[in-house]
């Protein structure tokens, strides 16, 4: 502090000599005395009081999942209640029943609960009035969809064997569970065990239930 005392009666007896330079010079030797001062000296601050108070909110537990059956016929998609394949017409070259629409059927599940499963069980699909059914002609395809354009196979079964099929929150992670339906075709493209439905099945109306359920775990 008394080499700040010096300095600053210096600049002070040089002003008094006069002269533009020394006038320069003092301003400059004086701001720069300021600023070693507050360095110095530092901006000290003294606690007077504190308080303090919550920000909260509060996240509802979600355990849902929504569905969206969609009918596709060639190209075009639009909304289905359910999956309805309608009167089917005889393909008179192969003597097999065949339907003019497929179905792709998206679940997204919205539950924030740690792990969950969704599973999918069905009952056989059975002619009204007897005991016939169409559980091996049916082509069941779970994919895990990415994007409108992008998905990852998960499995291609038969609807016979569809019955108790899940799949994880890990498992699905990313996307969402895309199932498709359609009736066998008699080729390759068909899950294993599925065959056409031919002449062998009696004309009725065949009906059978598929339940999506999610389980947490």
């Amino acid at each position: 502090m008394k080499a700040f005392t010096v300095l600053l009666i210096t600049l002070s007896q040089g002003l008094k000599k006069g002269g533009y330079m020394w006038q320069k010079t003092y301003k400059i030797g004086l701001f720069l005395l300021v600023v070693a001062l507050f360095s110095i000296s530092g901006f000290t601050q003294t606690v007077i009081r504190t308080d303090n108070y919550d920000v909260r909110c509060r996240i509802p537990s979600q355990t849902g999942f929504t569905v969206d059956i969609s009918k596709i016929a060639g190209s075009n998609w639009s909304p289905a209640g359910s999956i309805d394949f309608g009167e089917l017409w005889l393909d008179s070259q192969w003597n097999v029943f065949r339907s003019d629409f497929t179905y792709a059927v998206d679940i997204g599940v919205t539950a924030n609960v740690p792990n969950w499963t969704l599973q999918h069980t069905r009952t056989s699909v059975v002619r009204s009035g007897g005991s016939e059914n169409l559980d091996g002609n049916i082509n069941v395809v779970f994919v895990k969809q990415l994007g409108p354009q992008t998905s990852v196979d998960l499995d291609k079964v038969s609807y016979l064997n569809s019955n108790n099929i899940d799949y994880t929150k890990a498992e699905l992670a990313g996307g969402w569970l895309r199932i498709f339906y359609g009736l066998g075709n008699g080729d390759a493209n068909d899950a294993p065990g599925v065959t056409p439905i031919d002449l062998t099945k009696p004309s009725g109306d065949y009906l059978g239930v598929v339940t999506l359920t999610l389980y947490q775990i």
